[in-house]
């Protein structure tokens, strides 16, 4: 009793293929209508391209049949995304910034291509502190559990000293326990702590805030100490991410004589359960992917939940809440009409940004807490709040309201 197919990148176009034996052509089309098609990435090896040749060997004549009319590319090679745009009745990018990036690299396509922007379960990812904290306020809030979009009352609450300290303090007993777990490094909770954390790819840039690492240190040692943990992995396959873990690796290697100033971790065996305790702990997490090259990302949205301010550039789900004053942005911005070259990272200008928007946050953290002594008043802790609000949107129950409606057509 399927109605609808909803394929989640182009690997699984051959159910269509599947469904099309035996059919018509003409029955071939009415199948369309029953295939939803999401795209995640621009990333040019997120689209899968295979030659006539290859899949004419391991096809049987009637699947490739299918699969030439619906999926051939320039040249002589069939492309899985095209293969899938063109079976599918409905089709979607995973983000505003992606829906753009989409039509320009499938112009014919563009009046067919909506958007759903991704969300993450905030269940799973709101730490057990800050679950604590809207429960406490259950008169405002409601049940967050049931509501997640109740998190936008947030904003009622930013006068409120004692929603205020109960938001700063649940941070730190996290960040406290955080410390705690890594207590070889030995942390320090009154210090201020960033984060990089996620899949590594080149496009994601993970070694930005390391590109200038005297100029890191001199802000460490003007504006306050800074603690920097990395954590991810890369695709087995993925040499140029081997690359980037090596750059860092060296980085830290090299800092021997300004540890008390600067401390840069970073954790292997990245997981669920790291990131979980990542997410919640830091203060401010770094996302600085090259632009438009993140489709949407979730890290930063998971994030927001646990009140951790952003430092990202202006890509992915961060077009949507760039204007909700949820940290700093900064770097490079894509044009309308061009996409630009995934290769081409801009290391150089994006890390003096980096630093500088770097600069003002290790500034305002010191100014909120004085070695343990906070000032509820600061704008530090809107910040925060502000993130707490912004998770209203960004989340599952949100993103598969807008799948009903948009994509699969129940009401």
């Amino acid at each position: 009793n399927i109605d609808t197919f909803h394929m989640n990148e182009g690997h699984a176009v051959f159910a269509y293929v599947e469904k099309a034996r035996g059919v018509s052509k003409n029955e071939r089309e009415g199948l369309k209508k029953h295939f939803a098609y999401t795209c995640h990435t621009p990333v040019d090896a997120g689209h899968d391209r295979f030659s006539v040749q290859e899949l004419s060997a391991v096809l049987k004549p009637e699947d490739f049949e299918v699969v030439e009319a619906y999926g051939k590319d320039k040249g002589d090679s069939i492309n899985l995304t095209l293969l899938a745009i063109n079976v599918s009745g409905h089709i979607n990018a995973v983000s505003q910034s992606h829906q753009n990036v989409m039509h320009r690299q499938f112009p014919k396509y563009k009046e067919r291509i909506q958007y759903v922007t991704n969300g993450v379960h905030h269940h799973t990812w709101t730490s057990d502190r800050f679950k604590a904290v809207t429960e406490k306020f259950r008169p405002v809030f409601g049940d967050i559990k049931a509501n997640p979009m109740a998190l936008a009352k947030a904003e009622m609450l930013k006068e409120n000293q004692e929603f205020r300290q109960t938001v700063w303090k649940a941070h730190q007993d996290n960040k406290s326990e955080f410390c705690s777990f890594l207590n070889k490094w030995k942390l320090d909770k009154d210090v201020f702590t960033v984060c990089w954390a996620r899949r590594i790819a080149a496009y994601k840039r993970p070694s930005l805030i390391l590109q200038d690492i005297r100029k890191l240190i001199e802000v460490a040692k003007t504006r306050g100490p800074i603690q920097v943990i990395f954590s991810g992995k890369a695709h087995p396959k993925d040499n140029l991410g081997f690359i980037d873990i090596n750059q860092i690796l060296e980085k830290v290697d090299s800092l021997t004589g300004d540890y008390d100033f600067l401390k840069i971790i970073l954790l292997e065996n990245y997981d669920i359960s790291l990131a979980k305790m990542l997410i919640s702990s830091v203060d401010v997490w770094l996302n600085n992917p090259l632009p438009p090259f993140e489709a949407s990302g979730t890290s930063g949205m998971k994030a927001i939940l646990n009140g951790v301010v952003q430092l990202s550039t202006v890509d992915g789900w961060v077009v949507e809440a760039q204007d909700k004053e949820i940290g700093k942005f900064f770097g490079y911005r894509s044009g309308e009409k061009e996409i630009g070259q995934e290769l081409n990272l801009r290391l150089k200008d994006d890390s003096q940004e980096l630093y500088s928007a770097l600069e003002e946050l290790v500034t305002r953290y010191y100014q909120t807490n004085k070695k343990g002594t906070v000032d509820l008043t600061s704008k530090w802790i809107d910040l925060m709040i502000n993130c707490i609000s912004c998770g209203s949107r960004f989340n599952t129950y949100r993103m598969l309201d807008e799948y009903k409606k948009l994509i699969w057509n129940i009401p």
